[in-house]
């Protein structure tokens, strides 16, 4: 009796331990599993990201694509319409002068001076000779002189014409930019739509990008320049 009693024991002893090491590795499961749970839901939160980020670069770079495709539209046409003004005001110029010189009759009589108008300049002019005594002729060197300064004085004539024509036209011209870029800062979309500033961001497999970018700074750095110079750049 005393030995059935002791294997007893000892069985309920095993029956015990079997039991807590049962408990073991069920906490160590569950540990297992909540530590995978947790590594896949930071995967998909990782992966939401990602896309997230993606999405919103591409669509900033489409966007960018798409304001400079209408910036290049729209100065084509400023340009092209600037063109067609200057050539319809030389045309329009050149028709009003032909117009005036072939309508100007050369042979068109004058008027006959009257005798009495006539007597009276003859005798103005002999008391002016009487006063003043005869009219002397310039040497030829004071002539030259005078002709030399009168020609100089003509040519600052013209080229203060011309220098302030060029400011008007560079004037002109800064205006049509600011009215270019007027339109496309009305044409493009909101600042909170892009949020992502593409400048920092660079990757090996996006050349086109980069690419578009930076033709995207030259063409900005290219606005400064006078329309007149880029007339036969944009037409070919």
């Amino acid at each position: 009796m005393i030995k059935s009693e002791e294997v007893e024991e000892e069985e309920e002893e095993d029956d015990d331990d079997d039991f807590e090491e049962c408990e073991t590795l069920t906490e160590l499961d569950d540990i297992n599993i909540l530590s995978m749970t947790r590594n896949i839901a930071n995967m998909k939160y990782y992966l939401y990201e990602l896309r997230e980020k993606s999405a919103t670069t591409i669509q900033a770079a489409w966007r960018s694509h798409r304001a400079r495709a209408r910036y290049i539209l729209v100065k084509r046409e400023l340009l092209r319409d600037k063109a067609a003004l200057v050539i319809q005001r030389a045309f329009r110029h050149w028709t009003h002068s032909k117009r005036q010189k072939t309508t100007a009759n050369l042979f068109q009589g004058f008027d006959r001076i009257r005798e009495e108008k006539l007597k009276e300049l003859q005798r103005e002019i002999k008391m002016r000779e009487l006063i003043q005594g005869p009219v002397k002729m310039t040497d030829m060197s004071r002539l030259e002189e005078t002709h030399s300064t009168v020609q100089g004085k003509l040519v600052s004539f013209y080229a203060r014409a011309s220098a302030g024509k060029s400011r008007d036209q560079a004037l002109e011209a800064k205006y049509n930019n600011m009215q270019a870029t007027a339109l496309i800062l009305q044409d493009s979309s909101s600042l909170a739509q892009n949020e992502v500033d593409l400048s920092w961001y660079y990757c090996q497999l996006l050349p086109h990008a980069t690419k578009a970018r930076l033709q995207h700074k030259q063409e900005l750095c290219n606005i400064s320049k006078p329309w007149w110079k880029k007339l036969q750049h944009d037409e070919t």
